[in-house]
């Protein structure tokens, strides 16, 4: 059979699990006064049914609280709807409502003495009844009456008090722990480093000093053109080596084997042998051929002409040469033919001796020419650049250097340890804005990316330009630029977190690593317990690495 449990109208809910608790019955029937203080919110409804279950209660509800009955069925409890056992109980339980507050056993007290009666002392005569109480508080009294069972206890109050608030204070501790635990401590770290790839571009570019402002769509762009002329010297050592000895000398007998009688002029005939160069003294005429006679065919000596005299072309020991040594012939009319015109010395071609001086040599006026040209370059250009804007470009070889005049202290082949030479040069340059090449290639670039990306900041791109053809009197040239950096995709964070709110550390790695604007990812979780992306975007910290 059910038990009915009946609420007072200010009683709260760990009250009634007590109660609940503590019946013998596993069937229970609550009633519940009108606008009883437990029907204020839904949680306390919850909670009895949830508890309910937990000690295995059926629990029914009877209550003629609309809004109470509303607020039970939303937390899923049982209300009994025999309309008979509803009037029946909440006419029990009527009497354990009224306006006034509760009155405890501790207010009874004994009357006052009335003159015409004798004083009554309430202690001297213990309640037994329900009568008897009520003979004492009164039929109509507006005091709550209170149905006691047979024997009335006297409760121990600030007991009960110091246990419910110990009860709700563990709640509230707990219930901040659990807020801070949950709700306040945990927050994620996000770090994606976005997706880039690399660009280059090369472009030929017209500079023009004839024209006013770049021009995209024909590739050309402002040039100037700057004229300086300047005079320097530079005093330079000699390397150039002359050798100031004897010229070795001798005799050579001529053979003429073209059956023509041959004139040999000294200007215009040398011989040569062991690589040295040796002129005639003088002009040899009457060079009759020269016959051969006997078996053996030797050479007739009658049919050839006195030795003629020979001297080395330069001085020197390596001119001195061995008896017997062969000689070629180079004529300018005659030609080389070895065969048929040549010379052997009978004796040694001697008496060339060393002794070496330094001269100024061609190579020595050349190379002081280079470098010279180049100093007085280099200063220029110096002096240029400083007068240039920072975007001002000033290229290796967009510019020409023109000698307008050159002296040498002393003249080439005199003996010399260093001399002076003087230069003075005319510089014609042709110089570009390289804000200009580089806008002109960005805005290419740029034009052509779609909306989730980018293109990186001017400190992320490296331009190199170089002329290919260059015209100084026309003040233009073509120039070649070679232009590269990365392309970077958006990342949206906004938008990305909250498609990872809730989620673990392998599934927000699954979730933002398949976007095609993340590279790679990075996550944390704090505090160590936390091991997934808390529900509030705001504990979320996602940021896009550089």
């Amino acid at each position: 059979m059910p038990r009915t449990i009946y609420l007072a109208f200010d009683e709260e809910v760990i009250s009634a699990l007590q109660k609940i608790r503590k019946a013998g019955s596993d069937d229970i029937i609550l009633v519940v006064p009108k606008g009883a203080r437990i029907f204020r919110n839904l949680t306390n409804l919850k909670l009895l049914r949830e508890q309910a279950q937990k000690f295995q209660k059926k629990l029914t509800l009877a209550t003629a609280d609309e809004k109470g009955r509303v607020l039970a069925t939303r937390a899923g409890l049982v209300l009994n709807t025999d309309a008979a056992v509803l009037k029946e109980e909440i006419a029990k339980s009527s009497i354990l409502v009224t306006n006034g507050p509760r009155r405890p056993l501790g207010d009874i007290v004994p009357r006052k003495p009335i003159a015409t009666a004798p004083v009554v002392s309430v202690e001297s005569k213990p309640l037994e009844t329900k009568e008897e109480l009520s003979s004492l508080i009164g039929p109509k009294s507006q005091s709550r009456a209170i149905e006691l069972p047979q024997k009335i206890k006297q409760t121990d109050k600030p007991k009960k008090n110091f246990l419910k608030y110990l009860v709700i204070g563990t709640a509230v501790v707990f219930l901040v722990a659990g807020t801070l635990l949950f709700y306040v401590l945990p927050q994620a770290e996000i770090l994606a480093a976005p997706r880039s790839e690399p660009v280059t571009r090369d472009l030929e570019l017209l500079v023009d000093s004839q024209a006013a402002m770049p021009d995209a769509q024909n590739l050309s762009i402002p040039g100037k053109k700057i004229t300086e002329e300047i005079s320097d010297e530079g005093e330079y050592p000699t390397t150039g080596i002359k050798n100031i000895g004897e010229k070795a000398s001798g005799f050579v007998t001529l053979y003429n084997f073209s059956k023509n009688t041959l004139i040999l002029k000294k200007t215009t005939t040398r011989l040569e042998a062991n690589g040295k160069v040796y002129y005639f003294l003088q002009d040899v005429g009457n060079i009759r051929p020269t016959a051969r006679i006997g078996t053996d065919l030797e050479i007739d000596p009658t049919s050839l002409i006195d030795p003629v005299p020979i001297v080395a072309a330069e001085a020197g020991e390596a001119s001195n040469l061995p008896a017997g040594t062969r000689f070629e012939i180079y004529n300018e009319v005659f030609g080389h033919k070895a065969e048929l015109l040549y010379a052997i010395n009978g004796n040694p071609i001697a008496g060339g001796t060393n002794r070496q001086v330094k001269i100024i040599s061609e190579a020595d006026v050349k190379a002081a020419r280079a470098d010279l040209a180049k100093k007085v370059a280099a200063e220029m250009m110096e002096q240029m650049k400083g007068k240039l804007s920072a975007d001002s470009r000033l290229a290796d070889n967009a510019y020409g250097v023109e000698i307008m005049e050159e002296s040498l202290s002393k003249p080439v082949g005199e003996e010399a340890e260093n001399f002076k030479l003087t230069q003075k040069i005319k510089i014609n340059a042709l110089v570009y804005d390289e804000k200009d090449v580089r806008d002109l290639i960005v805005e290419r670039i740029v034009k052509l990316l779609p909306e989730n990306k980018y293109l990186l900041s001017e400190g992320e791109q490296n331009l190199s330009s170089q002329f290919v053809s260059l015209d100084l009197s026309a003040g233009s040239g073509t120039l070649r630029a070679h232009f590269e950096s990365r392309i970077k995709y958006r990342v949206n964070p906004e938008f990305l977190v909250k498609s990872i709110l809730g989620k673990n550390e392998t599934q927000v790695k699954e979730i933002l690593l398949s976007r095609p604007e993340i590279e790679d990812l990075k996550v944390n979780f704090y505090p160590f317990w936390v091991k997934s992306v808390p529900r509030f975007e705001s504990k979320v910290n996602f940021k896009v690495l550089p």
